[in-house]
């Protein structure tokens, strides 16, 4: 890299080499993580890890429709089962996980969404359409 640097009366010019790294992939904090909800009658289905930009991902199908126990809804666990970590609806579109203080995630969505899980702060987001691998 050049830098040059004027007063207006003088004029300087530096050399520095300069090494550019990649930003370096993320390192999930969960092993895995699976979706689960009453679009899908409450199956885990696996989503997958983004080292780009540090985030669990998946392509889901929203109904629209609930079950015999409300609304539409989904949570997000660490393994396929409820023994594990569940993370359900925290403040802020955060997800928590403790079941007990954090309820279901519910929405109105209907169709196909993305949905994207950050593993730093459990942050999510859902948008329309589907993710490209």
């Amino acid at each position: 890299v050049y830098l040059t640097v004027s007063d207006g009366k003088a004029e300087s010019t530096a050399q520095q080499d300069v090494t550019v790294n990649q930003a370096a992939k993320c390192t999930p904090q969960n092993k895995s993580m699976y979706f689960a909800s009453t679009a899908n009658k409450w199956t885990f289905e696996e989503m997958k890890y983004n080292e780009e930009n540090c985030s669990w991902e998946i392509g889901v199908h929203f109904d629209g429709k609930g079950d015999e126990n409300g609304e539409q809804r989904f949570k997000v666990t660490s393994a396929p089962d409820w023994q594990h970590r569940i993370y359900g609806q925290g403040l802020d579109n955060q997800l928590c996980d403790n079941t007990r203080t954090c309820g279901d995630v519910y929405t109105d969505k209907k169709g196909k969404y993305f949905l994207m899980v950050r593993d730093d702060g459990m942050t999510w987001e859902i948008e329309k359409g589907l993710p490209v691998y």
